[in-house]
């Protein structure tokens, strides 16, 4: 509930951030940080209610920087691919390798999030990271 406070009639109408996985917990600044994620469409709980599923659209990571602030160090964030090559299906795969030399020593976090077809944003996951020398 707390990955929706920013928009909470919004986000849980969007795809959901499900897992975020990366390549270790700390990064040689200068080399790329590989983080990839699973987004999905169909999660929403439709037995109060019904919800349309679309396909995912895109996705972005957000390096220090939540995804519904417009205006920080990613600015408008990280465009991600899908692991298949093609967005085209209500559940993807999703991979970026992020920049790291801009970035300074010490703890990071980076955010995921999903927007579908309809163009709604969904619900973010982060994960942490640590920069060294």
């Amino acid at each position: 509930a707390a990955r929706n406070l920013a928009s909470p009639y919004v986000f849980p109408g969007g795809p959901e951030t499900t897992s975020i996985g990366a390549s270790g917990m700390s990064v040689r600044r200068g080399q790329a940080f590989a983080v990839s994620a699973w987004i999905d469409d169909a999660r929403f709980n439709q037995t109060q209610g019904t919800e349309s599923v679309q396909g995912v659209a895109n996705a972005r990571a957000f390096i220090d920087q939540r995804p519904w602030d417009g205006s920080g160090p990613s600015g408008p964030g990280y465009v991600m691919r899908a692991s298949d090559g093609a967005f085209n299906t209500s559940r993807e795969q999703v991979v970026v390798n992020l920049p790291t030399s801009h970035l300074s020593l010490g703890s990071h976090v980076v955010f995921v999030r999903g927007v579908d077809k309809a163009g709604v944003p969904g619900t973010p996951k982060a994960i942490y990271f640590r920069v060294t020398q």
